[in-house]
């Protein structure tokens, strides 16, 4: 299946990387560059497919280990359950054609993750409540997307 990232990660080869950038891709676009967002670090950690021995810390953390991410992604984890995430504004080129890159997950566990997700972002065609997946949060107005309890089941497989 082929995802679209931000083109400072056609380099890489992780797949679960791949996904969790091709969805901070999706947001940014629907949503807008110049915001924060937010993501519960338990989905983080279901959609990158990367699980620290059962702690959930540390992810910001792994994911700036890859290359491109320096300069263009910006991750932060203030609370202990939830990480923020914000991408630098994509830059165009000659006639405002985005840079992007296509890329091909090939894992069964990515691409029903990727599904999921894109069900859930576009018209929240798995949850009648439209507001259900992306919301903002009540202290700082900050977006917020959760997948859900549903989605579990569909991403079980773990890598240590």
């Amino acid at each position: 299946m082929k995802i679209v990232v931000p083109h400072w990660a056609e380099n890489i080869e992780h797949e679960g990387v791949l996904t969790l950038f091709a969805f901070f891709y999706r947001v940014c676009e629907m949503y807008g560059y110049d915001n924060w967002y937010y993501i519960d670090n338990s989905d983080f950690s279901k959609i990158a497919n990367k699980y620290n021995n059962g702690h959930l810390g540390c992810l910001t953390n792994w994911l700036m280990t890859f290359e491109g991410t320096h300069g263009n992604l910006e991750l932060g984890d203030p609370f202990t359950h939830k990480s923020m995430f914000k991408l630098k504004q994509r830059p165009t080129r000659g006639m405002q054609v985005p840079t992007q890159a296509v890329k091909e997950i090939h894992s069964e566990r990515q691409i029903r993750v990727w599904l999921y997700i894109l069900g859930c972002m576009n018209n929240n065609l798995i949850s009648e409540d439209v507001n259900e997946n992306i919301r903002k949060s009540n202290a700082s107005h900050i977006s917020e997307f959760n997948l859900s309890d549903e989605a579990i089941g569909i991403v079980k497989e773990k890598e240590y």
